[in-house]
């Protein structure tokens, strides 16, 4: 059995980043951060990263099993997510964090574990607050604001499987951390309507979004992050479809520029017409920014995924599913960004995962640098 890392052990394990394992692409504009103008204003380009941090084991197959198979299958699932070792993982995440500088960070699948056992003390496992701790140890300036938990679920455990282990539960989030100098308002937190029910249970998966306004220099942004049903088979893309037209319902009125970041589910890399759910975006006026990156970079933008466990020796990543858009505020021209948009992937250098002995996830990340322009009268200036 791996090791979990404790918090109190990471300060050690954070020294170790190296600052060449992510690509120059946009780490060293990054890095700039917005520095001001004279007047002591930035210009408002802003940096987002967009960042599935995986469980670490794969539920979907626990919730595929019978009822009589749960407890076997749980314990199974937890034995997975113990050696996938979620605070050395949080741990790298930090560093990507630190080389990229985003303004704004929207992470899908935040995890709190509870285990509980028959003749031992409960314990904790906490995605977010192992994450915070990381940051803040690397000496980084950012803060939770904003966090839509989701399914919240309590599964009985096999204690023959993982001696004493009696129970799990998983409450899954989507978050929004914001950088120190970013000024923050409005939270908002939505759950979606269509959701995926477990055959043969009460169980339902729920899923939403989170936003936040988001002033960075002299522009203020809406700022969301999503996590959409995956649709593996025809029979769930109507869940899908339908989280993601409500979705652009609940953010149709916006008068600010908006920035939605999230694992989308959907396979973008096939292009407008191949994929029902990115043509659900791109229908209502937002533009994928991997698209709008100079001429000439060959990168297909794939981020999904790696092996379960996080051992693959190379990346074999096979799809792009993990994305941000761009659009401007209702009444605005569809035209949304200013000038080219700086992206790169992160969470496939090999560099990190040789210095681990694990990817951070079964996802690569998403990182750009964009800024959306606005006449005065827009609310965005």
């Amino acid at each position: 059995m791996k090791r979990i890392v404790g918090i109190t052990a990471l300060i050690s394990l954070l020294a170790l980043g190296c600052d060449d394992s992510l690509p120059t692409e946009l780490r060293i504009d990054a890095r700039k951060a917005d520095q001001p103008s004279a007047r002591g204003h930035g210009s408002g380009r802003v940096t987002v990263m967009t960042r599935n941090v995986y469980v670490g084991a794969n539920v979907d197959r626990t919730l595929a099993g019978s009822l009589s198979e749960i407890p076997r299958l749980v314990s199974e699932a937890f034995q997975e997510f113990v050696d996938t070792d979620f605070a050395t993982r949080m741990a790298e995440l930090a560093i990507e964090i630190e080389q990229m500088q985003p303004h704004l960070v929207g992470l899908q699948e935040v995890t709190l574990v509870d285990a509980f056992f028959a003749t031992a003390s409960p314990q904790r496992f906490d995605f977010l607050t192992a994450l915070l701790v990381a940051l803040d140890a690397r000496g980084l300036d950012y803060r939770l604001v904003a966090q839509a938990d989701h399914t919240d679920l309590t599964l009985p455990a096999d204690p023959t499987v993982v001696p004493g282990l009696v129970g799990v539960r998983l409450l899954d989030a989507d978050a929004i951390l914001a950088r120190g100098d970013v000024e923050v308002s409005n939270p908002k937190i939505h759950r979606f309507g269509p959701r995926l029910g477990i055959p043969g249970t009460t169980i339902e998966v729920l899923r939403g979004f989170a936003a936040v306004d988001a002033r960075v220099g002299r522009r203020t942004y809406r700022f969301v992050t999503t996590h959409l049903e995956p649709a593996p088979i025809p029979q769930l893309l109507p869940i899908q479809l339908g989280q993601a037209q409500e979705l652009v319902s609940e953010l149709g009125n916006e008068t600010l520029p908006l920035i939605v970041t999230g694992d989308f589910n959907t396979p973008a890399h096939l292009g407008r017409g191949n994929a029902p759910t990115y043509d659900v975006l791109l229908g209502a006026g937002y533009i994928d920014v991997w698209t709008r990156r100079p001429p000439g970079q060959a990168d297909a933008g794939f981020t999904c995924c790696h092996d379960l466990d996080l051992m693959n020796p190379t990346p074999d990543f096979y799809e792009r599913i993990d994305l941000i858009f761009a659009r401007n505020p209702r009444g605005i021209p569809r035209q949304a960004i200013a000038g080219a948009v700086q992206a790169a992937i992160v969470g496939d250098e090999q560099e990190t995962r040789d210095l681990f002995g694990m990817w951070p996830s079964d996802h690569g990340g998403v990182v750009a640098r964009l800024q959306i322009p606005v006449p005065a009268d827009a609310g965005g200036s």
